[in-house]
């Protein structure tokens, strides 16, 4: 790196460096999120060959955008690198989950191998690092780079796009070049480039040449894989070189003055966030007086709330003497909702047509909760108990206005919920729907009850334009808001390659029974009735207050709840899921399972559609508290044949998909 490369860079500070970022992603650059994917992918491919996590070094760490991406990764050990101190601090100071202490796996020094001495590591990777460094330098580094790679490990380069020959680009950041590494920085490896994929850059995977013909291969777009040709390189890199020739003629004009225009382009990224932040303080000044009305609003719908719902009985107690001193230490203020949280989207089916569509829902309702993750559609999650504050009440309202969000979805109601409702209606949202997703019998129980009374009064009164239940049959006493056809959950979306389904189909199955222990969930048929099957060698059980003797139930194994994630592996890894409840309206346990390629056994749901279908025939059970006719199900199930299982199983899995998307949007006029 030349003297002013390493002066620039070892002067910039990280946090700087992070701002500009920022700054270049809120103007809709999607270069860096694009970058991210993949990497991620690469690296989670790369993992699954070598059977166990990828030990990888990010060359050129900086702050830690990829550290922040790649550490809480189960298939990544990762690693990071800098020569500059100032650039690295921010990732020192504030290390993501899962990188602590930072100082053993992030480590600033002269070079890499004096960095990590000794160590080897299966990928090393840089993101747009070497465009920074002239011909010289580049080269030097990367046999750093390659000298610190394990057998079989290789570079993954994240840097300019193809061109024929290197040339400097231009001066920003004290000097920008773009290399050839095809014909001549990386001309004694093997490589594969991926042309086309990401967005204003190459991806060059380098490895030590393994035989007398050096092998380079690109991977143009979504084409097959070809050798590289000439005249690839001098196609495939000519918009490229016209575009650096172009600033190149510039500064042949402005010869002397390459620190100064360097300078130039920093602040004028710097004047244009500052920009941007004046004209947000102007707005903010101007409807200072709205959001004031609009407090004064929320605070008077709030106590008319208050005036209809319940007391709550039970006051909390401080728990020592200091707390009683101060409200504020006893209880501490603390964001009660949730806004896109992961395990709300991350299996998400994606539908255009959802996205002025906000599904709204509570924490702790884990069924219903994973119903909702499956759809499409905005996704806001609020405790079921505790009240919302107006000051996080006006958050969310700037949400859905900065989203552009018209439609709301109610699933399920609570007190908070019908807080929440009748504030957002005062501001504006009068398209709210309400999806009740219990049953009439679960009335025995006083909350579901009054919650269940207080959705069907809000249906009658015009309180929601249209008001579901997921078990039908309620249309007449809801009224004419009711919604006639059945809305059925939708089945989960799973990246590929995310969970793998193990098959195993033979003697010795494995049965999981995941369904806490209460009158609906019918646990104990469901698991005497494996233990009747001679196919099933072992039998999972979750619930903890579940106990049978050894001498009634000897295959029966404890296994305890992990997060919402590690079910669904663990279900992969089952033969079949037991689940034939009995007033369940559509349980996701079924749509878990299957999502993951796992048969499950089911009670009847009588459900309006698809129920003649071939894989509902084969697992649904018609009387769910007889042990005998659930082991008949189990053992029939259990003996279809694999691959025609398989294949029963995808086809529901698409019909339900579709059946569950088009009620949705009859349902909510889109």
């Amino acid at each position: 790196m030349t003297s002013t490369n390493q002066d620039y860079w070892q002067s910039q500070s990280g946090a700087e460096y992070r701002q500009q970022q920022q700054w270049r992603s809120a103007e809709g650059n999607q270069d860096y999120r694009d970058q991210e994917a993949w990497i991620v992918a690469h690296l989670q491919r790369a993992s699954e060959r070598l059977g166990r996590p990828v030990r990888v070094l990010d060359f050129g760490c900086g702050f830690g955008r990829m550290a922040h991406v790649l550490a809480q990764r189960p298939f990544v050990v990762y690693h990071g690198y800098d020569f500059s101190a100032p650039m690295v601090q921010p990732l020192l100071d504030a290390p993501p989950a899962g990188l602590e202490p930072a100082g053993e796996c992030v480590r600033v020094a002269k070079s890499a191998p004096q960095a990590f001495p000794g160590l080897r590591f299966d990928v090393v990777f840089t993101v747009s690092v070497l465009i920074h460094n002239s011909r010289e330098d580049a080269s030097r580094l990367l046999g750093d780079m390659m000298s610190m790679l394990a057998p079989e490990g290789h570079l993954l380069l994240v840097e300019n796009q193809l061109v024929p020959f290197d040339v400097k680009e231009n001066n920003w950041h004290a000097g920008c070049w773009v290399h050839d590494y095809a014909g001549d920085l990386a001309r004694d490896f093997d490589m594969e480039i991926f042309h086309g994929q990401i967005p204003n850059h190459d991806v060059y995977i380098v490895h030590p040449a393994h035989g007398a013909q050096r092998s380079v291969l690109l991977i143009d777009g979504a084409a097959a894989p070809r050798p590289l040709t000439e005249d690839d390189r001098l196609r495939l890199g000519m918009p490229c070189l016209q575009t650096v020739l172009k600033g190149l003629e510039g500064e042949l004009e402005k010869r002397g003055l390459a620190q100064i225009e360097g300078r130039v382009h920093d602040l004028a990224e710097e004047n244009a966030a500052l920009s941007r932040k004046v004209e947000a303080l102007q707005r903010t000044v101007e409807s200072l007086r709205s959001v004031q009305e609009l407090r004064k609003r929320l605070h008077q719908t709030m106590a008319q709330v208050h005036a209809e719902s319940q007391p709550i009985h039970v006051v909390p107690e401080a728990s020592d003497d200091s707390a009683k001193l101060s409200f504020a230490q006893a209880f501490p203020p603390e964001r009660t909702f949730e806004w896109q949280a992961t395990r709300d989207t991350m299996y998400a089916n994606a539908d255009e047509r959802f996205g002025t569509v906000c599904h709204i829902f509570h924490h702790d309702w884990v069924g219903m909760r994973s119903a909702v993750g499956a759809l499409p559609g905005w996704k806001l999650s609020i405790p079921s108990a505790n009240a919302m504050p107006v000051r996080d009440i006006e958050v969310i309202i700037g949400l859905l206005q900065q989203h552009r969000i018209t439609k709301l979805v109610m699933h399920g109601i609570s007190d908070p919920m019908y807080a929440l409702s009748r504030s957002l209606t005062k501001v504006g949202y009068d398209q709210q729907y309400l999806v009740w997703h219990g049953t009439t019998t679960q009335w025995v129980w006083d909350d579901e009850r009054r919650f269940a009374q207080r959705a069907i009064q809000m249906a009658r009164e015009g309180k929601v334009r249209r008001f579901s239940a997921i078990r039908r049959g309620l249309g007449p006493i809801v009224g004419e808001r009711n919604f006639a056809p059945q809305l059925v959950n939708m089945p989960l979306r799973f990246a590929d390659g995310a969970v793998a389904h193990r098959a195993h189909r033979g003697e010795g199955c494995s049965a999981l029974a995941p369904s806490w222990n209460d009158l609906r969930k019918n646990l104990a048929t469901n698991v005497l009735a494996a233990q009747t099957v001679d196919r099933v060698s072992d039998i999972y059980v979750v619930a903890k207050n579940f106990d049978l003797p050894k001498w009634l139930a000897p295959k029966v194994r404890k296994v305890p709840y992990r997060d919402h994630t590690s079910m669904l592996e663990t279900m992969a890894t089952m033969d079949i899921v037991l689940n034939v409840t009995t007033i369940d309206c559509h349980p996701m346990v079924d749509l878990e399972a299957m999502s993951v390629g796992t048969p499950c056994v089911r009670g009847p749901l009588f459900l309006d559609g698809l129920e003649d279908h071939a894989y509902v025939r084969a697992t649904s059970v018609d009387n769910p508290m007889s042990v005998e006719d659930v082991g008949r199900c189990i053992d029939r199930v259990l003996g279809i044949e694999a691959l025609e299982l398989q294949g029963m199983v995808n086809d529901y899995k698409r019909a339900l998909l579709e059946l569950s998307r088009e009620r949705y949007a009859e349902f909510l006029e889109i």
